[in-house]
Order: structure tokens, then C-alpha cells, then sequence
């Protein structure tokens, strides 16, 4: 391998202390017995920052990956929040009328997360979070009952019962029967 110059021999042995790959951008400071039409001193000024960008561009992705999980819980509140005043039917699963496992199957389904028609099925998709980490889209199971984590402190989307229908109400009564928060998202 020749070098073009002592900057992009020197170049080289930074990549490769750094424990870095030696990349295409990086590699055409040096011949390989053909020709670049860089000099030497444009990688020597240009290399550090295409590190550096590497690591926010990293970032930005998990950035980019928060903010769409956010953004997927924030359409499932919109969507559990649309539905509100639907009748509960027993063992339903449509517009027409359904019970709470069928309302958050109905609503994560519309978000784009297949979920089984019952509570327990439900409550095995995703993975327990506390309740002090618990996020607006959350699901809250309890034993015979599920619901949907609202964006207001202390409340929850659900369908309740003939009674209720489908209403954002409080979680207290499901937390003090143990309740348990699952993130599906």
C-alpha cells in the first residue's frame, strides 16, 4: 500500500488506534496504486468531523426511534380518545359495541399492533413497566380487565360496562386491585 503522504499515513494509524474501520471516504487519501483527485490535506481537515457526525448521526437515530414510539403513543391516545361514548357489548370488538379488551384491541390495531381478544393475551404482548414509568398508551391489565393509559394524570380510557360504555375515567380502583402497566410500543 503506498501513501500519498506522511498526513494520510498518519491518518490512517489514527483510524485504526482509535479502534475505527477504515472507510471509503477515509481510504482515498490513500493509492492503491490508481489515482484520487483529493489531496491529502482536504482528509486531513475533513476526516475528524465525518467521525464526529458519525456519532450524531447515531444519535439521531435513536433519537428518531424515541420520538416515534412517542409519536405512536400519542396516536393511540388520539385514537382511544375518538372512541370515547361507543356502547360496550360483551365479547365485541367493533364500533358497534365492545368490551375492554375488544375496545384495545380495536384501537392498537388501528395503530398498527396486533393484539389477541383477551385481557391475559393482551397483557403477554408487551413487557411490564412501573407505574411511576408508565407513558400515555401504556395498557393497564388487571386480572379480568384492561384499558388504555390516558394522557391526563391518574386516568385511562376503557370500556367499562353497560353502565359506562367507553370512557377516559380514573385508574385508582385497577391500581388497588394490582393493577400491572404493559408498553407495547
Amino acid at each position: 500500500m503506498k501513501f500519498r503522504s506522511a498526513s494520510a499515513a498518519a491518518l490512517i494509524a489514527a483510524v485504526v488506534a482509535s479502534g475505527g474501520t477504515l472507510t471509503a471516504t477515509s481510504a482515498s487519501a490513500v493509492s492503491l496504486g490508481g489515482s484520487s483527485s483529493h489531496s491529502s490535506s482536504h482528509h486531513k481537515k475533513s476526516s475528524p468531523k465525518k467521525h464526529s457526525s458519525k456519532k450524531k448521526a447515531s444519535k439521531k437515530k435513536f433519537s428518531k426511534k424515541k420520538s416515534s414510539a412517542a409519536a405512536k403513543r400519542a396516536a393511540i391516545v388520539k385514537t382511544a380518545r375518538k372512541n370515547l361514548h361507543v356502547k360496550y357489548r360483551y365479547g365485541g370488538t367493533t364500533r358497534k359495541g365492545w368490551d375492554c379488551s375488544g375496545f384495545t384491541r380495536y384501537v392498537y390495531g388501528k395503530n398498527g399492533i396486533k393484539l389477541p381478544h383477551s385481557s391475559s393475551g393482551q397483557k403477554s404482548k408487551g413487557h411490564r413497566v412501573s407505574a411511576k414509568n408508565a407513558k400515555a398508551g401504556d395498557l393497564i391489565w388487571s386480572p379480568g380487565h384492561v384499558a388504555i393509559k390516558s394522557n391526563k394524570k391518574g386516568k385511562m380510557f376503557d370500556a367499562g360496562g353497560h353502565r359506562t360504555n367507553t370512557t377516559e375515567r380514573s385508574y385508582a380502583w385497577m391500581v388497588a386491585q394490582g393493577a400491572r402497566f404493559i408498553r407495547l410500543t
